[in-house]
C-alpha cells in the first residue's frame, strides 16, 4: 500500500459518510411524514376535553358550537367545490370546504358542531352529518420537502463521480423539495388508506434516487 493511498481511503470514507448521512437525513422526511399522516387519524380517536378519558391524553378534543352564515358551491376543474361558511364566538367567520352531503344538509342559521383539534378545526358536525376539512399543516410539509430533497441531495453526492459531484445533487435538492411539498400535501389531504399515503411517496423516491444514482456513476 503506497503512500497516497492513505488520504484517498479517507476521501472515499468521507464520501461514504456523507451518503448514509444523507440516508438519515431521507428517513427522517418519512418519519416527520407518517407523524403528520398519524395526527390527521389520531382525532377520529382522541377523547373529548372534559371527559374522564381526555386525562389520560395528552390531547383531547374541544368541541364549540357555530352558526352557519353561508355556503357556497363552485364549479371548476370538472369538479364542484362545496363550501359553508360558519362564524365562531372565538375566532369569527371561516369558509371551510366539506363534502356535497353536508353541505345540503345545512342551512343558514343551524347550528353546527366543531371539533378542535391542537387548534384546528378538524371536523363539522350536524346531526347525522360530518365533514372533515383539508387541515394538511403547510409548514410541517415544508419542512418533510427540505428534509427529503436535502438527504437524497446528500445521498447522491456522496457515491458520484466526476464531474457530477455538485450538479446533480443541487438539481435533485431544488427539483425535489417542491415536488415532495406539493404531491404530500395532496396525499395528505385526500385521506387515502395508509399503503396509498406512505406508499407512493415511498416509490417515488427510489424512482427519482435511482435515476440519479445512474446518472453521477454512468
Amino acid at each position: 500500500m503506497g503512500k497516497s493511498d492513505g488520504p484517498r481511503i479517507g476521501w472515499w470514507l468521507l464520501r461514504g459518510a456523507v451518503a448514509l448521512a444523507g440516508l438519515a437525513v431521507v428517513a427522517l422526511s418519512f418519519l416527520r411524514y407518517d407523524a403528520l399522516y398519524e395526527d390527521d387519524r389520531a382525532v377520529l380517536t382522541a377523547p373529548r376535553c372534559g371527559t374522564p378519558a381526555a386525562a389520560q391524553h395528552a390531547d383531547c378534543v374541544r368541541v364549540e358550537s357555530a352558526a352557519v352564515t353561508g355556503k357556497d358551491a363552485k364549479d371548476g376543474d370538472g369538479s364542484t367545490r362545496y363550501e359553508v361558511t360558519v362564524r365562531r364566538e372565538t375566532a369569527g367567520e371561516k369558509t371551510f370546504e366539506t363534502s356535497e352531503s353536508f353541505h345540503g344538509a345545512v342551512h343558514t342559521g343551524d347550528a353546527v358542531e366543531l371539533r378542535i383539534w391542537k387548534g384546528r378545526v378538524a371536523e363539522l358536525a350536524f346531526r347525522d352529518q360530518s365533514t372533515r376539512p383539508e387541515n394538511v399543516p403547510l409548514l410541517g410539509m415544508i419542512w418533510v420537502g427540505l428534509l427529503a430533497a436535502g438527504g437524497t441531495a446528500l445521498l447522491v453526492a456522496g457515491v458520484a463521480r466526476p464531474p457530477y459531484e455538485w450538479g446533480v445533487p443541487v438539481a435533485v435538492a431544488v427539483l425535489y423539495s417542491p415536488a415532495v411539498w406539493f404531491f404530500g400535501i395532496r396525499l395528505l389531504s385526500s385521506r387515502l388508506p395508509v399503503v396509498v399515503t406512505l406508499g407512493v411517496p415511498a416509490l417515488a423516491w427510489l424512482v427519482v434516487t435511482g435515476f440519479a444514482l445512474r446518472v453521477v456513476r454512468d
